[in-house]
């Protein structure tokens, strides 16, 4: 996360806190919220378009919380750039306490949207999109996260909104359930 913080000179100031892998996270919520109110049977294409969304989304930032977390591991960069999704997630789970991690449907659905190709069957990626499991599979890949977050001491994502708070308000405490009113370390 980033932050930059403008005074003019009549005194005013303006904040833009940017977390790039906070924002992709907000993308999936909003792709899933507008997939979750269209009625997929009258209208396939447009629910279709927000489930795309949503799965392309969530694996940018699933993908990106794995990186986090990894290079605070001590992965180098460069060597970070070379791994696969796979070898990646292997990485999170030979830590003590965090569980194997099956999600292959998933990153399969994900992969065929992502690197089209002409043997992938469109019907069958539409089926795929269409029955909704994609939300079930990624609601246990939230928990995962989640567990592993907690096992590992790493967040998912900076608390923009706490950070923001914590900006503006610096003597309230942060409402998002963090205590303390200072900055957390890990940003």
């Amino acid at each position: 996360m980033e932050y930059q913080i403008t005074i003019s000179p009549e005194g005013s100031v303006e904040y833009h806190v940017v977390s790039l892998l906070y924002d992709v996270w907000e993308d999936y919520n909003f792709y899933r919220r507008e997939a979750g109110d269209i009625d997929k049977n009258a209208d396939p294409l447009k629910y279709k378009r927000a489930v795309r969304s949503a799965v392309l989304c969530f694996f940018n930032y699933f993908e990106g919380v794995l990186n986090r977390w990894i290079i605070r591991l001590g992965t180098a960069q460069t060597i970070l750039e070379r791994m696969f999704f796979k070898d990646k997630l292997e990485i999170i789970e030979t830590r003590p306490n965090v569980r194997a991690l099956d999600f292959d449907g998933a990153r399969l659905l994900r992969n065929d949207i992502s690197h089209i190709q002409s043997n992938n069957s469109d019907l069958e990626i539409m089926d795929h999109l269409l029955n909704g499991d994609f939300f079930e599979t990624a609601d246990r890949l939230v928990s995962w996260m989640h567990q592993a977050s907690a096992r590992l001491q790493y967040e998912c994502h900076p608390d923009v909104p706490a950070f923001m708070d914590t900006l503006l308000h610096p003597e309230e405490p942060v409402s998002s359930g963090n205590t303390s009113s200072t900055i957390p370390n890990s940003l």
